[in-house]
């Protein structure tokens, strides 16, 4: 799967690199950006889920909290395959702004979406949450990141709320964070 994944922004990578393109090496930091940042959102709500995947216990989705995580992992909700392909989809629509673009990225992302639920890996809300998580996470990266924002005074969001999990104390929640 992440050969899949990953053959793309290689080779628009490699690409770049050789024509000394800077849009291209660009978009393709923002993509390994939101592709990171990606991650550490899934794990971090996957640890704070625990969730069973298709193939664990009766195969009902049961949340078992951080305890769970890693008994289960890599299984759980989000998905972290189509969140890392979301991301980098997200980065590289926000990026280029090209309709056609857009639909071939997003037919490659659905139908791998689809074989993440129909081979058992995911349930169809693993998949969905995770796609969308980092769809935004994407775009986002490339509205507060990329050179194409960068005087944009708007492009900063003011505040966040993020997960927090202190496994030592077994506790959890949210954090609110802001700019000033």
């Amino acid at each position: 799967m992440w050969g899949g994944i990953w053959t793309v922004p290689a080779a628009a990578l490699a690409y770049g690199w050789l024509t000394d393109d800077a849009a291209l090496l660009e978009s393709v930091s923002l993509m390994l950006e939101a592709f990171s940042m990606a991650q550490v959102w899934q794990v971090g709500i996957k640890l704070a889920l625990g969730r069973e995947g298709p193939r664990d216990g009766e195969g009902l989705g049961e949340f078992h909290g951080p305890p769970g995580f890693f008994r289960l992992f890599p299984a759980g909700t989000p998905s972290g395959h189509s969140a890392a392909l979301y991301a980098m989809i997200g980065a590289a629509s926000a990026y280029w702004d090209q309709p056609m673009l857009d639909v071939a990225m997003h037919l490659f992302g659905l139908a791998f979406c689809v074989t993440l639920v129909t081979d058992d890996y995911h349930f169809v809300s693993d998949v969905l949450w995770g796609a969308a998580m980092g769809y935004y996470t994407g775009r986002w990266v490339v509205r507060n990141r990329s050179t194409h924002y960068r005087f944009d005074a708007g492009a900063l969001v003011p505040a966040t709320v993020v997960p927090v999990v202190a496994p030592n104390s077994g506790s959890y929640g949210l954090a609110l964070g802001w700019a000033f």
